[in-house]
């Protein structure tokens, strides 16, 4: 009896010690916080970064939403999609986000953002969320995006372009009942762009200035994505 109890806990403890040590949403996803202090009825942000990780663009316009007093969670692109990932298991993780971020900061309202790389993902995600968490979804912004997407990181696709395994434009166009903007620059030498493909009521498409990455006007992409979504910032004063 003695043997068979201590075959049982052998089986039972390491279950029960990874359930204690699982690490927290934002460590086992590398994700970056931008929080605002102060609450508001203003959405967070879940932005979606490009193949280059989180770098100058996503910094540069997610400081911009937190300064108006949009909080805004980070998932570095180049650190997640390292290891092939399909559309089910991020449209997983990104629920693990919601529920631990929307409770935490009291934001039932949220915003999906997504650059590049990270733009390609958005349709996927979006058509595969329960319906209890797109009721808070006020809008959905793809930044440069191309016709297709991998769901992995290609060193290779940083320097070429080439046409890869999950279409985008399908799956926009099951999206009907959720006002979405596509941005492109207008010197944007990428010849598969997406943009310039989508015509449905619910999409707003507007040509920027500049090319891949709007020349680094991050103020023109904010006002850009606030104005056409309809999104008002939080009059105070943001403490971060």
């Amino acid at each position: 009896m003695r043997a068979l109890i201590l075959l049982l806990l052998s089986l039972v403890l390491p279950i029960s010690s990874f359930a204690v040590h699982a690490a927290p949403v934002k460590d086992d996803l590398s994700l970056i916080e931008l929080p605002v202090k102060q609450p508001s009825d203003a959405p967070m942000v879940i932005f979606l970064s490009g193949d280059g990780g989180w770098a100058a663009l996503d910094k540069g316009l997610s400081a911009q939403f937190q300064l108006h007093g949009m909080p805004v969670v980070g998932w570095s692109s180049l650190t997640y999609y390292w290891k092939k990932k399909t559309p089910e298991q991020v449209t997983a993780d990104l629920e693990r986000i919601l529920d631990d971020y929307q409770a935490s900061w009291q934001r039932p309202h949220w915003l999906l953002v997504g650059f590049s790389f990270g733009a390609e993902i958005v349709p996927f995600v979006i058509n595969r969320l329960p319906e209890h968490y797109r009721q808070g979804l006020v809008g959905a912004v793809m930044l440069s995006p191309s016709t297709s997407s991998d769901f992995e990181i290609h060193v290779s696709d940083m320097l070429t372009h080439k046409a890869r395994s999950y279409p985008t434009e399908p799956q926009v166009k099951t999206i009907r009942d959720l006002p979405m903007l596509c941005l492109q620059g207008a010197d944007d030498d990428d010849g598969d762009r997406l943009c310039p493909r989508l015509n449905q009521p619910n999409i707003t498409t507007v040509t920027l200035p500049g090319g891949h990455h709007f020349d680094d006007n991050y103020i023109h992409l904010y006002d850009t994505i606030t104005n056409q979504l309809n999104l008002l910032p939080d009059p105070r004063p943001v403490e971060r």
